[in-house]
């Protein structure tokens, strides 16, 4: 039961993660 729980929560942290570091990339002009 708790697998989907952490299996959501993943995707949904390198979802963030992702969006973070396009947001980081763009700031610095890499």
């Amino acid at each position: 039961e708790w697998r989907d729980w952490s299996e959501e929560l993943g995707s949904s942290v390198s979802e963030l993660i992702r969006k973070s570091m396009r947001f980081v990339k763009d700031n610095i002009g890499d």
